[in-house]
């Protein structure tokens, strides 16, 4: 009993050191597509790095950013990714915040199109996936954890 303990205690310590980040400046993914930017019909269909659909973190630049990260998103009514950013916070919205979990969004509406900002203060936060690599640490041990018995 005291051994599962012991183990549940190292694997909560792990846990919180990997929510901790100890750098002043966050990594933000940076990079931008506008649809407008098209001079022809093939590209229309040619995929870019930075829009949600194909978005590719291992080919996409990132830079630290001192206000932590945005990303902006314009869609029309039927949903066509018309602008797609990604980079650093220039508003200060997440300046001096603490841990950030969840990202802080703000949606309009102008003309039929839906403009996203969103914006988060932890490393490639405003990447399109919803888990942290902190989390996935945390998974991984548990299960080396349990497998270790």
């Amino acid at each position: 009993m005291m051994e599962l303990i012991k183990s549940w205690c190292i694997l909560l310590i792990q846990t919180i050191i990997s929510q901790i980040d100890l750098a002043d400046a966050i990594k933000c993914f940076t990079c931008d597509f506008t649809i407008n930017r098209c001079t022809d019909l093939n590209c229309y269909n040619s995929p870019d790095s930075c829009s949600p659909r194909f978005f590719t973190a291992a080919v996409v630049p990132y830079r630290e950013c001192p206000a932590g990260c945005e990303l902006f998103s314009m869609t029309d009514a039927n949903g066509l990714v018309l602008q797609w950013s990604r980079g650093c916070d220039q508003s200060g919205s997440t300046a001096g915040a603490a841990i950030d979990f969840t990202s802080t969004c703000k949606t309009e509406y102008i003309f039929g199109t839906r403009m996203d900002k969103c914006f988060c203060n932890q490393d490639f936060c405003n990447s399109s996936g919803n888990i942290k690599p902190g989390l996935i640490l945390m998974l991984i041990l548990a299960i080396f954890n349990l497998i270790s018995r």
